[in-house]
This record gives structure tokens, sequence and C-alpha cells, in this order.
């Protein structure tokens, strides 16, 4: 209406911005020690698994030795005889790819909870209010990352559910505010006709706009995607 409403609009949104800093602070250091936490621990899995890539020579040793075990006395550890450094080679070669196996899904699991916990830190980002932070902290509880309150007495709050917006078109756009309410979103509320959205290879909320049996029109697809692209 006038530049001295913006002013005060701009203003007030940036006091609100600040105070839901303050509110969901903890939180998001919580989670981003975890998050610190979980990228260490990749790291050295990593390495670990790195120094299982020579294990075929281990096997290839074990072989050699067995196949050479008359002329191999002078060559192996000399309180060892061949069968027994042909044996030592192959439990290594074994231990090395029992390791490869189980480290290989602990960094698959690893990795998958690294990008939750991103994901999670990208919804902290943009919380509007105090109910968001507590969604959020619920939603961590139940997927084990933060412990449960003490005494298992946690206040209950009524679920948010997903933002909701009108195009210029009247068509409605549905929109997740945490991972939970992305997934509630794309897998259960989204009817076959529907068109979901989500900005490629970035965390940020899944977008979906509701259809019938006709193709939501290009406004409506453009605005829906704006805010997709706004809310990553």
């Amino acid at each position: 209406g006038s530049f001295s409403d913006l002013l005060d609009e701009f203003y007030s949104g940036r006091e609100r911005a600040e105070r839901m800093r303050r509110v969901s602070h903890d939180t998001t250091k919580t989670v981003k020690t975890l998050r610190d936490r979980q990228a260490r621990k990749l790291s050295q899995q990593r390495a670990e698994l790195a120094r299982t890539a020579d294990r075929e020579e281990l096997r290839k040793r074990g072989d050699l030795i067995t196949a050479n075990l008359w002329r191999a006395e002078n060559r192996l550890a000399p309180l060892k005889t061949p069968q027994q450094n042909a044996a030592a080679a192959y439990k290594e070669y074994k231990k090395a790819a029992a390791a490869e196996q189980h480290l290989t899904k602990l960094i698959a699991e690893g990795e998958a909870m690294l990008d939750y916990l991103e994901s999670t830190l990208d919804s902290l980002s943009r919380v509007t209010s105090e109910k968001e932070v507590a969604e959020i902290r619920r939603e961590l509880t139940a997927a084990g990352v933060l412990r449960a309150p003490k005494g298992g007495k946690e206040r209950k709050i009524k679920p948010l559910g997903p933002m909701r917006y009108v195009s210029s078109t009247g068509s409605e756009i549905l929109i997740g505010r945490s991972n939970a309410q992305n997934d509630e979103l794309t897998l259960k509320t989204a009817r076959r006709t529907d068109i979901w959205l989500h900005v490629q290879k970035v965390h940020g909320s899944h977008v979906i706009i509701r259809a019938e049996d006709t193709r939501p029109d290009d406004r409506t697809i453009e605005e829906a995607a704006s805010l997709a692209a706004y809310f990553s």
C-alpha cells in the first residue's frame, strides 16, 4: 500500500525469522553435530573399505604357496610351515572379503542417514513456527536420531499438515514441510492423476499439484515449480 507498509512488513518479517532461528537453534545444533559425526564415520569406513581392495593378492599368494609347496621352504615365515603360510593367506583373504561386504552395507546405510540429516537441516532452515520445529523433533525421535524426552512424555501437538497454496488459475498445490511430510505426500496423499515436483539432486520439499483427469495448465505447473525451487 505504501513505502511505510513495505518497511513495516520487511522488518516484522525479519524479526519473525530471527525469532524462529532462536527457537530452532538447539535442534539445528544437535542435528549438525550428528551430521558431522556421521560424515567422519563414513570417511573412516570408506578408508577401511579401500584397504580391502588388495585382497585378491592374498588369495593369489595362498594359491602360489599351495602350488609350490616343495620349493617354498625358504621364502616364507620361518615359524610356519608352507601349509600354515598358505592357510594364513587364505584366512586374511576371507577376512578382507567379509569386511568389504560388511563395510559396503554400513556405508550405504551411513550415506542414507547423512542424506536424511542434511535434508532435516534444510527443513529446519525454513521453519516458520514452533510447531514445525516440534514436528521435526518428533520425526527425529521416531527415527531414533534423537532420544525420547525423559519420563517418556512428549508434549502432544496437532500435526500441521502440508502447506497449501492455490494457483492463480485455481488448482490446489500441497508442499511438504519435512521429510515425514514429503513421504506422506508422495506415498499416501498423492493420487495417480496428481503431478509431483521436486528440485533435482537438491534437498527440498515435495510438491503435489492436485489434478483430476486433465493435465494442469502451464501457469499452474510453472507456479508449482517455482514453489518447489523456493522451498529447497
